[in-house]
């Protein structure tokens, strides 16, 4: 069970991880130019890569601690080393929907108090 918790583990810990190397490099080197532009409300393709960033936030956390429990980052020698390049695309992922949930709180608080 263990070895195949540790393999199953770290393939979707490394989809996820490809995912997030390709979303943020789109986040900051993509296109500013807009994907549809007949639509209601316009988006470029740097603000969706940041957008599915923050949505994919939640099960790369979850990959990336199961990578650390599964995949021997815990027992290993160089414990700090490992687990920070290990929770790194968790923490980008997090980040980005830390900034979302921060930026539509302020939004709230305009709307509420300075209308």
């Amino acid at each position: 069970m263990n070895k195949a918790a540790k393999i199953i583990s770290i393939g979707i810990y490394s989809v996820g991880a490809a995912i997030v190397v390709f979303f943020a490099a789109r986040a900051l080197f993509g296109s500013a130019q807009v994907i549809d532009p007949n639509a209601m409300l316009t988006i470029t393709y740097r603000e969706q890569a940041f957008m599915i960033l923050a949505f994919g936030a939640i099960p790369m956390i979850l990959s990336c601690l199961a990578v650390y429990n599964f995949g021997g980052v815990k027992l290993s020698r160089h414990r700090v080393r490992n687990a920070v390049f290990v929770f790194l695309p968790g923490v980008i992922c997090g980040g980005c929907a830390l900034y979302i949930i921060v930026l539509l709180a302020v939004g709230y608080i305009r709307q509420i108090f300075f209308r």
